[in-house]
């Protein structure tokens, strides 16, 4: 039963996916068709996607889309079907060839254009996710997926990079000492 909703699930989503870019829309309607006006029927057919009305300048959330890797890859496990890992591995295509300021992924990319709408980056909230499933697509990969392996580990060392400095008299070795350091309390 899990299986077969599992399967009807993943194909109810692929329609997001039907982007000039391959990056899926955040919001898609998983119901019936029903009858309505003109003006309403666009947004309300079963498999119409569309972007989060308060994302900016339409675009699709970094933590969304980057962290559909596991299940679209186990969905192609299930299914026999290469269509959920093609979708998956379209967005890190793209997400390869593009500009990453300091070395990190921004929060917004446009599903039409395929560029960052903003250079706001996060390790927290709308972006932590892509960087957590990194590591989980590496190891859940019996260690194969080096792809991801990489991706992770770069953007640590950006991170690193980018939002760690020395202050006058301490310097962020000497705070990576102090860190691996046994605690009193143990």
């Amino acid at each position: 039963l899990f299986k077969s909703k599992a399967l009807e699930l993943g194909e109810k989503l692929l329609p997001a996916f039907n982007t000039p870019t391959g990056i899926p829309r955040g919001v898609i309607n998983l119901g019936r068709q029903s009858r309505m006006n003109a003006s309403s029927v666009s947004r309300l057919c079963s498999g119409t996607s569309w972007s989060w009305g308060w994302a900016s300048a339409g675009s699709s959330i970094l933590a969304e889309f980057g962290t559909l890797h596991l299940e679209f890859v186990h969905l192609t496990e299930l299914s026999n079907n290469p269509i959920y890992t093609e979708k998956v591995m379209n967005i890190r295509k793209l997400l390869s060839k593009i500009e990453k300021p300091h070395g990190l992924y921004p929060n917004f990319l446009s599903p039409v254009s395929g560029n960052w709408v903003q250079h706001h980056v996060s390790i927290g909230g709308l972006g932590d996710s892509f960087y957590e499933y990194l590591i989980k697509s590496y190891l859940m990969s019996d260690k194969t997926d080096e792809e991801a392996k990489d991706m992770y580990y770069s953007a640590l060392q950006d991170s690193h990079r980018v939002a760690v400095h020395d202050s006058d008299g301490v310097s962020s070795d000497d705070l990576s000492a102090a860190a691996a350091a046994p605690s009193l309390h143990e």
